[in-house]
């Protein structure tokens, strides 16, 4: 039996800004912090990505390349509030998924663009660039605030997006 051999597309989702600063949370403490950090915070989940991407590529090359896309395809990771996400793909199908994400330009009504990071062979590469990522986000919102979050705070608020990247991608 032949292995099955998978990429991890680590990407970000950007929002253009809309000028409103009205930010909703669902009241789960360090998320909160994230929500009131990033001013272009859109409540998404993994699924919506997921179906999002699939019809974006059924668009683009056609109910049967969408089909065998979908074999091997899933959004391991996304989070709502940095914007970071993580996708698995069959090896033979993460070009095609690369180039849906860089022609998505609106999600639910809203302008935006998908900037793929980079694209790895195991997950445990893409656990530490999302990490690392994340943590840079988070980090350069913080500074860009007139009152910045206490440091013990942030601190607990990026251990606890930590814990999150590896629960959501398996702990290795």
């Amino acid at each position: 039996m032949v292995r099955t051999k998978f990429r991890y597309i680590l990407f970000e989702l950007q929002f253009f800004s809309t000028g409103d600063n009205d930010h909703p949370t669902d009241g789960s403490k360090g998320q909160d912090t994230l929500a009131n950090l990033n001013p272009n915070f859109v409540p998404l989940q993994s699924s919506h990505v997921f179906h999002h991407v699939n019809d974006k590529a059924a668009e683009i090359f056609g109910d049967v390349a969408s089909a065998e896309m979908l074999v091997g395809f899933q959004v391991k990771y996304f989070n709502p509030y940095t914007g970071v996400g993580v996708i698995r793909s069959r090896f033979s199908h993460y070009r095609q998924i690369w180039a849906t994400l860089t022609l998505i330009s609106n999600f639910r009504n809203r302008a935006c663009y998908f900037r793929v990071i980079s694209v790895t062979g195991t997950m445990v590469k893409c656990q530490r660039q999302a990490i690392e990522l994340s943590r840079q986000t988070i980090l350069r919102w913080n500074q860009s605030k007139e009152k910045p979050i206490p440091l013990p705070l942030m601190k607990n608020t990026l251990e606890q997006l930590e814990e999150d990247i590896l629960e959501a991608t398996g702990k290795v």
